[in-house]
Formats: structure tokens, C-alpha cells, sequence
């Protein structure tokens, strides 16, 4: 994968990054072009400059770079309605923009436009800016490219180990027989639906029978309840028949408080008795963001270069396993100390591995 330096961007950099997730990662071209910021956080401030340095010869009859305040929300509502088919609108949002019950970018793929948000950027602290930054970096064929490689792995391997915890003695999870795959590279120019949010470098799956997922898992890192990552001092969970049934008695108590309990009180199985089942395997690709380079925001940690599962029962890509009269409230994702993952077929008479093929390893895709 890409070599990354630690140096600190320039703005001359930092300008190109933003110019490459306009022109290649949203497809901008001559259409209409609206740019909503707020100057609230760090972040927020550097975004809007490098937007406004990329964006200066643009042809201003069709670009807008406008600051966002929520009292005119009604009347950017309208505007934002009134725009040609094609046309464009970037959210710079140090939290997430409120206009009442307008979901801005659902309507906007409504209208057949497109949306890119960089979103949540008043969760980074002044360290993590560099990060944030580098992470946007566009490498969506590199995503395509390694996502595409995984995929096909899930399609023609009985199954997915993950390694985890201690090399000698690893914690061992098995995914068999996955459900297709979805990458997320980045690559909105091509979707129907263009835009989604900034940062990429994600392929996900789940096994197609839930209840077959075993093993346990080494975790060094979990969301608080304000959606941000803590890390800790690695702990292992067992999962047996697709439910996390143990943990070991370091995991810390606002892991349990914060998610292990809330679940529990919600979702149940078939007899109404409280469980905590697993359904996400998630796969990283991005390689700015690390344990030791980490974003604080969840919903952008996942990206990072390593594996995640999540916890609870709610999934919007493979929701229809379950009827709606089944209570599917959570997504909880829960990053491990992977340091090994593999597809591999077995032995249809003895269940043995007879082929593995490593594809990460250390810390990089191979």
C-alpha cells in the first residue's frame, strides 16, 4: 500500500487533496456547484480556505460557496430544491447540518444530484487534523483494486479467519460462507446515488447463516457513548454460534456499560432471552488511519487499515434476515488486534483446512 510520510502537510497539498475529491472522487465537471461550510471547529476552517483556493477561477454564474447558519435554513431548503438535475453540493459540517426534517442528501440523490459531506470534524483534536487530512487522500482505485481482490476471496473460499491477540497463541474468529461483499472506495462518480461520506476505504460482509460464526477475538479499541474510540488494553471476547457469549475480566466497564448491556436490554432471540449477536465482518483499507494514527469519530475509524466486527443486530445492507417485528437496534463496531487474516477452504470430508491464502498481514494487505 501506500508509503506515508508524517510530515506535516503543506497547503499546496492539502489544496490538491481537496481538489481530488472534488474533480475525481465526486465527477464535479461545468455543473452547478454549491459548497455550504461553517467555521466552527479547526478543521471546518481548513477545508473551506483549501475549497475556496481550489474553487477561485471557477466559473462563479455556477459555483456558490456559501457559510451555513441555521437561520436560513428555510431558505436554503428552497435553494437547495431549486437546483438542476446534476448539479453538486459539498457539506463541510463540524457536526452535521440541521434543516428540520430535509435530509439533505437523501434529497438531493432524490433529485438525481450529487452530495459529498466531510462531516463530524469539530471530533478531532489539533492531532488528529494531519490525519484526517492524509485520510482523505483519493486512492479509490487502490480501494477497487484490493476490495475487488478480498471479494472474490469470499466468493470462492469456505471461509474467513481472523487472528488475533497474541501470535503464539492466537485467538482464532471463522466467518464461513460469506454473503457478497460491499466496498465502499470512494468512487462516487460511478454510483447512481452520487456522493456519501469523504473518507472510504471499507469492504464488508457477513456469513450468510449467522449462527455459523465461532471463535473469539482479541479487541483493543470500542466507541464510547459519544461515538468516539477509547482505546485499551486488548481484551478477547468468544463468540459461539454468532452470539458474544464471554469477555475476559479486563475488558473495561464502559465496554459492558456501554455497549454489552444496552444491547442486551433490547435485542433478544427467538424465546425473548437477551443476546448480543455479531454480524458485521469489516475490512479497513485506508492507510492514513491506525492505532497508532486513529480518528476519533467511529463511522471513520472503521476505515482503518486492520478488521472490525459489529455488535447487534441492525444492519441496513443485509437487513432482511430478520422481519421487522424483530428488534434490530444496534450497530455497534468493535475493532481487533488482527494480525493475520486468511480465506480457506476445507476438506469437504474432514473439515480440515486444505488451503489458506493469507491476504493481511501485519498490518498491510498483501
Amino acid at each position: 500500500m501506500t508509503n506515508i510520510s508524517r510530515k506535516k502537510l503543506t497547503k499546496d497539498e492539502i489544496n490538491q487533496i481537496v481538489s481530488d475529491s472534488i474533480f475525481k472522487q465526486l465527477g464535479v465537471k461545468d455543473e452547478y456547484l454549491v459548497v455550504l461550510y461553517d467555521l466552527d471547529s479547526p478543521l471546518s476552517r481548513i477545508m473551506t480556505q483549501a475549497h475556496k483556493d481550489v474553487l477561485k477561477d471557477r466559473n462563479p454564474e455556477k459555483t456558490l460557496i456559501r457559510e451555513y447558519t441555521p437561520e436560513d435554513n428555510a431558505e436554503l431548503v428552497e435553494m437547495l430544491s431549486n437546483l438542476p438535475e446534476q448539479s453538486s453540493v459539498i457539506l463541510i459540517q463540524s457536526t452535521s447540518f440541521r434543516m428540520d426534517k430535509f435530509r439533505i442528501r437523501l434529497h438531493l440523490f432524490n433529485k438525481n444530484m450529487g452530495c459529498m459531506e466531510h462531516s463530524h470534524l469539530s471530533y478531532y483534536g489539533p492531532e488528529e487534523e494531519q490525519t484526517w487530512l492524509r485520510a482523505l487522500t483519493y486512492m479509490s482505485e487502490e480501494y477497487a483494486k484490493i476490495g475487488g481482490k478480498i471479494k472474490e476471496l469470499m466468493e470462492n473460499y469456505d471461509e474467513i479467519k481472523i487472528y488475533s491477540g497474541d501470535i503464539t497463541d492466537p485467538d482464532i474468529l471463522t466467518f464461513p460462507d460469506m454473503e457478497e461483499a460491499k466496498i465502499n472506495d470512494g468512487r462516487f462518480y460511478q454510483q447512481k446515488n452520487r456522493g456519501g461520506s469523504s473518507i472510504c476505504g471499507e469492504i464488508f460482509s457477513e456469513s450468510k447463516d449467522l449462527k455459523s460464526v465461532n471463535g473469539k477475538l482479541n479487541i483493543c479499541c470500542y466507541p464510547n457513548a459519544e461515538f468516539k474510540i477509547v482505546q485499551c488494553e486488548p481484551f478477547s471476547v468468544t463468540i459461539e454460534n454468532g452470539i458474544l457469549t464471554k469477555w475476559d475480566d479486563n475488558a473495561p466497564q464502559e465496554f459492558i456499560d456501554n455497549l454489552i448491556t444496552r444491547i442486551l436490554e433490547s435485542e433478544t432471540d427467538e424465546e425473548g432471552n437477551p443476546e448480543v449477536m455479531i454480524r458485521e465482518a469489516g475490512f479497513g483499507l485506508n492507510p492514513f488511519i491506525s492505532m497508532e494514527n486513529p480518528l476519533s469519530f467511529v463511522s471513520v475509524f472503521e476505515r482503518q487499515a486492520g478488521f472490525h466486527i459489529s455488535l447487534g443486530k441492525k444492519h441496513a445492507i443485509y437487513r432482511s434476515k430478520f422481519g421487522k417485528e424483530v428488534v434490530q437496534r444496534y450497530h455497534m463496531d468493535i475493532f481487533a488486534t488482527a494480525f493475520k487474516i486468511s480465506a480457506c477452504n476445507l476438506d469437504k470430508n474432514t473439515g480440515e483446512i486444505k488451503e489458506e491464502v493469507v491476504f493481511f498481514k501485519d498490518g498491510q494487505y498483501i
